[in-house]
């Protein structure tokens, strides 16, 4: 936004232009003061030319004015050589005090000069530039949290530079902006962030919006951001949302949602957007806006599952967000697209067709077990199945082509419904369109037995509409998922005595938990913690480690024993269970490892302590197949429990209160020989509660 003035020889030139000026331009002179000049005529002695615009406020000679002067054509190249290299020099120094301020530390001492000078280089260059307007929201932060009297300089600055910036114009002008106001207005704040998103979420180019959050959380970092769903929400969704067109709206909601997964750890906060989209939802229900309900969907249920909800808190989502939707499915959309029945029947003496409908493929746990089943199924081929797996490849969170390349080396048919009919990858893609012609393809490809999840609205969709006549539900954690076009539910996990499910057992499982580990990384690995440490731990987001009793509990173990270490493997948001153990006092031992090989750590943690609120689910049975003391607070012993001999050891796996959970923390933690004991009463056992069943995939499907 480069601002330009104009340097003269005749100060009577200067003067009479300055007058006749109609815009904000500054005219500088030569010579002695001019009595009565305006404002923007202004006296700098040639020789005092360096001191003045290394300092000034104001923005550096754009041109020099000659008219009025006897000067030879030689004398005006020499002065304008002389001038060019005088300011050469000026911008040199000013870059070098810049680069210097941009590496140091804000403090009290400096901060008024940083704002001077990286306000002034914002408003005399062309191009903005993000690590300057960085810094910038980095000093807008420490005046917030310190008392610091900015000087007048700085404010005359900004106000100059408010009057020439386009505030809408990038997300670099969005944010100098922003700056500028407060170094203007430190006391408007809560108007000046209401400003500020009213411009930001009107910003159209959501790939700058992508490329340049780290501006948007140095304003707004983890800490706040349930505060930043609130007030993004509050502009995002205002009265005349329901009045836009859908791709608009579709924005938006990505805006809101898929930028917050992109940059924000995953927290309990995430219920912040799920409340916000579900008012959206209902009411896109109620105006029968079906591609906007459909997606919102995803949004919903990845906002509902940030915390790792329980099975009631699914059994809750499924009456709010799926019971509608396959209400509005049934009542409406059927009619609406003339959806026609399918009347096929499953031929006995033919080939049965079974379609795996998957949602995406990435190396996650739901992937993994699917892989190993289906590689499993590939191996053993059967006569009276052909098995092909469709990948909905819903392009918002994308399919990985290294894993889709070792799926399709399993041999088994493999079809990408997002290539097939949707073909390019913009996230805006019509969803309804692409369900109805999936739709028809499993329908043309005689499809007999459709096995599905619940992670996305077209499940919902293919099982209302009867797409197969006979459809399955395989739970891969969510056994609360229910719509009544579903035949039969299936899992390979847990079932906590759940009848409306049959379990079936995968034949590579106990292979896929025990991978071949390189005990020397273990030991490189244990090394980085204080010798002869005893290492306690999870492995599993961090929000389910995110509770205070749960982390007393810990607290207690670990005073009693000065030997232990924790480890808290995952990712996720670690600030507020930072905060706890600061307050317990375990912070110089508590250690937060991030992402990690699963398999190796399962042996660096001598005694995995299970959460009490939220289950580590597969990561725990993964550290149970292999064997490692863990202890899982049980309270619903009974007396008579109590009383029987098995529970002599089970109190070591299972304590029944918060009290004996300590307690049997520390008797595993300094009694060896009571851990083996233990383990080798408890491997039978475990063998059996994870590999219960023996019915196999085939044997379930085929009833």
């Amino acid at each position: 936004m480069t601002l330009y003035s104009t340097y003269y020889f005749n100060s009577s030139q200067a003067l009479a232009d300055a007058l006749d000026a109609k815009s904000n331009k500054i005219f500088f002179y030569d010579g002695a003061v001019l009595e009565n000049a305006p404002s923007n005529c202004i006296n700098v002695p040639i020789s005092n030319f360096f001191d003045y615009f290394l300092k000034t406020i104001h923005p550096q000679i754009f041109q020099l004015n000659f008219d009025g002067t006897e000067f030879s054509q030689d004398t005006k190249e020499q002065i304008a050589q002389s001038v060019s290299q005088t300011i050469d020099a000026i911008k040199k120094q000013k870059m070098e005090i810049l680069n210097t301020l941009l590496n140091s530390e804000i403090t009290l001492s400096n901060i008024n000069v940083m704002i001077f000078v990286f306000l002034q280089f914002c408003r005399d260059s062309e191009d903005l530039n993000k690590d300057i307007v960085l810094k910038l929201l980095k000093i807008t932060n420490f005046l917030k949290e310190n008392s610091v009297l900015i000087d007048a300089i700085n404010v005359q600055l900004s106000n100059t530079l408010l009057h020439y910036l386009q505030k809408d114009k990038s997300i670099l002008h969005i944010h100098l902006y922003y700056c500028a106001r407060y170094t203007q207005d430190s006391t408007s704040l809560e108007i000046i962030e209401e400003d500020y998103f009213k411009v930001l979420t009107k910003h159209k180019v959501i790939l700058e919006l992508i490329n340049n959050f780290t501006l948007i959380k140095t304003i707004f970092p983890q800490s706040r951001f349930k505060e930043y769903i609130q007030k993004i929400s509050t502009q995002l969704f205002s009265d005349d949302f329901f009045e836009l067109d859908i791709l608009e709206q579709k924005k938006q909601i990505f805006k809101l949602y898929y930028l917050s997964v992109l940059n924000y750890n995953r927290c309990r906060e995430y219920k912040e957007i799920y409340h916000v989209l579900y008012s959206i939802y209902t009411k896109a229900l109620e105006k029968e806006q079906d591609e906007l309900v459909f997606y919102l969907y995803t949004p919903l249920l990845m906002s509902w599952d940030e915390d790792s909800p329980s099975q009631d808190e699914l059994k809750l989502f499924n009456e709010q967000v799926e019971k509608p939707l396959e209400s509005f499915i049934k009542n409406k959309l059927i009619k609406k697209y003339n959806i026609k029945k399918n009347k096929k029947k499953i031929n006995k003496n033919e080939k049965i067709k079974v379609a795996f409908l998957i949602d995406r493929v990435i190396p996650y746990s739901i992937y993994n077990v699917y892989y190993e089943l289906l590689k499993s199924l590939s191996e053993n081929p059967s006569s009276n199945y052909e098995f092909t797996i469709y990948n909905l490849n819903f392009i918002e969170s994308g399919s990985l082509n290294e894993t889709v390349d070792e799926l399709k080396k399993l041999g088994l048919k493999y079809v990408d419904l997002h290539k097939e009919y949707v073909g390019d990858e913009y996230p805006f893609y019509e969803i309804i369109d692409k369900v109805i012609q999936v739709r028809n393809r499993l329908i043309e490809d005689n499809t007999d037995i459709l096995i599905g999840l619940n992670s996305r609205p077209e499940y919902n969709f293919l099982f209302t509409t009867r797409t197969a006549p006979k459809q399955i539900y395989w739970s891969h954690g969510n056994n609360e998922y229910d719509i009544d076009a579903i035949d039969k539910k299936i899992t390979h996990g847990s079932l906590n005595n759940r009848e409306d499910f049959e379990r079936f057992s995968i034949e590579n499982e106990e292979n896929n938990y025990n991978p071949e580990i390189d005990m020397e990384e273990v030991k490189q690995i244990r090394k980085e913690y204080p010798r002869d440490s005893f290492i306690l731990g999870t492995i599993g987001r961090l929000i389910k480690i995110d509770d205070y009793e749960y982390l007393q509990s810990v607290a207690s173990i670990m005073k009693k024993n000065p030997q232990t270490v924790y480890l808290a493997c995952g990712s996720g948001e670690k600030e507020n269970i930072k905060k706890k153990v600061e307050k317990l006092g375990i912070a110089d031992r508590f250690f937060f490892t991030g992402y990690i090989d699963a398999d190796v750590y399962n042996y660096v943690i001598d005694l995995w302590l299970e959460p009490f609120k939220i289950s580590s689910g597969e990561s725990l049975n993964e550290y149970m197949h292999k064997n490692r003391p863990y202890i899982a607070l049980w309270s619903d012993w009974s007396e008579k429990d109590k009383l029987e001999e098995s529970y002599s050891f089970d109190k070591y796996v299972w304590p029944y209160s918060v009290e004996n959970y300590i307690d049997v923390a520390d008797e595993l933690i300094n009694d060896k020989k009571l851990v083996k004991f233990v383990l080798e009463k408890r491997k039978p056992i475990n063998e059996k509660i994870l590999n219960s069943v023996d019915r196999t995939f085939l044997d379930v499907i085929s009833d």
